[in-house]
């Protein structure tokens, strides 16, 4: 059953990016039906406070799902790493994030090789528009993992947890929305139910020190680091890495895993 919150002063998302959304979703034709729980959680939240929104990835499809069952009570701006992209690369999510409003998204640092797209080494430079956004009353959401990768045998491999919404929400001293993401085949059906919950906001007891973080990833950036200052950032690093672990244990308790993989993102 979807839940709705309470009328409230909080604006919405972007319509030209809400509509892009539904036209998305109704167009790939893979889900029946669709239902948002915890949404009335956003009424914890003070009238002008913003958050880091962190989702699931565990498809394609996560994100936009999201977007669809917030987007009407916050205003958001998704972390997206196709804002870099070249029409030549990614044609169809270049045109995609065209129309739904370039403004609407916020960079990721990423490399192409061999003809495909990575995440690059972590960027703090990039939470600079995110630490901005949300100073400006926008709702900044990030997956709280990478994308899960199917193998050859079509075993997954576990998520391993982001930075990145570690560190926006450590570095901004912003609270998280939780927002898991899962999916159940239809009955009689080659499509999926997909069931969004929304949970409830919490302040991230961070451990990583950003400010340090930030300094020594700039050094290396621009320059070169001693062993000394290296083994400091690796182990900066791992502890900001520890820190987006518990975000994401947030959100899994928010999804049911006992469903196989569901097969969404292949044509």
């Amino acid at each position: 059953m979807d839940t709705e919150p309470s009328e409230s002063t909080r604006s919405h998302s972007n319509l030209r990016l809400r509509k892009s959304i539904d036209f998305l979703l109704f167009t790939q034709n893979k889900l029946r039906d669709t239902t948002s729980v915890g949404v009335e959680n956003i009424d914890s939240l003070d009238s002008d406070e913003t958050v880091v929104i962190a989702t699931s990835h565990t498809t394609g499809f996560d994100i936009p799902l999201t977007i669809q069952a917030l987007g009407k009570h916050m205003d958001i701006v998704v972390a997206d790493q196709s804002t870099h992209g070249k029409f030549a690369k990614e044609p169809k999510g270049y045109i995609g994030q065209k129309v739904a409003g370039s403004h609407n998204f916020l960079p990721i640092s990423y490399s192409w090789h061999d003809g495909r797209k990575y995440a690059d080494r972590f960027n703090p430079q990039d939470s600079l528009a995110m630490d901005h956004a949300l100073k400006v009353g926008k709702n900044v959401l990030i997956a709280a993992h990478n994308p899960l990768v199917v193998k050859n045998d079509g075993s997954v491999m576990s998520p391993r947890a982001g930075y990145l919404a570690a560190y926006v929400a450590h570095q901004s001293k912003k609270r998280i929305l939780p927002v898991g993401v899962s999916y159940a085949p239809a009955p009689a059906s080659s499509k999926y139910d997909a069931s969004v919950v929304v949970g409830e906001p919490f302040e991230l007891e961070a451990k990583a020190d950003v400010d340090l973080i930030n300094e020594l990833s700039m050094q290396q950036r621009h320059g070169s680091l001693t062993s000394v200052e290296k083994r400091m950032l690796i182990s900066e690093l791992h502890t900001l890495r520890v820190d987006g672990a518990k975000v994401l244990q947030i959100v899994q308790s928010l999804q049911n895993l006992e469903q196989p993989y569901p097969v969404l993102d292949k044509a």
